[in-house]
């Protein structure tokens, strides 16, 4: 088996040149091909190749050379190129400042004139998932209830009046909770009532996926890819191809990555950085998933 996988490689013809990620491997006959690692499984001792025409190929270690060996045992997945640039952390605002602009913002929001067909406001976001229980969902109350350096804490009171087959007959008020996250100029560039910050939208997916693999729930592991990659957030060896026990091993280095760079990862100009107590609030569980 493993002299057929390696005869099959070798029928691809050999570069003198090769990239900097592209290799020779040798294997024990002697035989050489040309490929680049995408996916080590240590615990396994397995190896994944994808060669230069993209066909992909997993084998045993210890079909290679024992130097080719030592080579792949301690290669690391380099995710350099997927991370978003990094920047200096900006100047913090006053406390004064901060104070002046979460009240500009407060009065702002709450003179905004909504409409439900509004496709990005509070009411589709929030209200509408309400909309079966309660009649004249609309009426809202926005106020500043925290200030921190780069961020406010934004709570939303809607007033509705339930539905006669709604149980909570005396519950009329409903509250949600949110964050206004600042540029380092001080304007509002997230809210996440309305525009949540990228990172805002990894650590969601990142949780929901740890929790729906303890409780056995369907996975789309494509659009999970997906929605990481579109924040900017690398994803390792994870494709859309992956396997669900693929998750064990990826989605713990994911949720660290974002742990550790979160709270200074913006994917566009100008730069609005997460709060870092809300990051490890909303993945420390992530591991216990797994």
């Amino acid at each position: 088996m493993k002299r057929l996988f390696l005869l099959t490689l070798s029928l691809f013809s050999m570069s003198a040149v090769l990239a900097a990620d592209y290799r020779l491997f040798t294997d024990q006959d002697g035989r050489t091909i040309e490929a680049k690692i995408i996916k080590l499984d240590a615990s396994m001792k397995k190896v994944t190749l994808e060669r230069r025409n993209k066909k992909k190929a997993t084998v045993p270690v210890n079909v290679f050379s024992e130097e080719d060996q030592k080579y792949i045992l301690a290669w690391k997945p380099d995710t350099s190129l997927r991370e978003a640039p990094q920047t200096e952390n900006p100047k913090p605002l006053k406390k004064s400042e901060l104070k002046q602009i979460a009240k500009r913002y407060e009065e702002e929001m709450n003179n905004k004139e909504w409409r439900i067909s509004d496709s990005r406001s509070i009411y589709v976001l929030q209200v509408l998932n309400d909309a079966k229980y309660y009649y004249d969902v609309g009426t809202k109350t926005i106020s500043v209830i925290d200030i921190e350096d780069s961020a406010f804490e934004l709570e939303l009171e809607i007033n509705a009046t339930p539905k006669r087959n709604v149980v909570e007959q005396g519950k009329h008020d409903r509250v949600y909770r949110g964050w206004a996250i600042l540029c380092s100029n001080g304007d509002v560039k997230y809210n996440s009532f309305i525009n949540p910050h990228p990172v805002e939208i990894a650590t969601h997916v990142i949780s929901k996926t740890g929790w729906k693999y303890k409780f056995k729930e369907p996975i789309d592991i494509g659009a999970f890819v997906g929605t990481l990659e579109s924040c900017g957030i690398p994803t390792f060896n994870l494709t859309s191809n992956s396997t669900r026990e693929d998750l064990i091993d990826e989605v713990p280095k994911i949720a660290d990555w974002v742990m550790e760079n979160g709270h200074k990862h913006d994917t566009t100009q100008p730069i609005a950085y997460y709060p870092e107590d809300l990051i490890e609030d909303k993945l420390k569980k992530v591991d216990q998933y797994f």
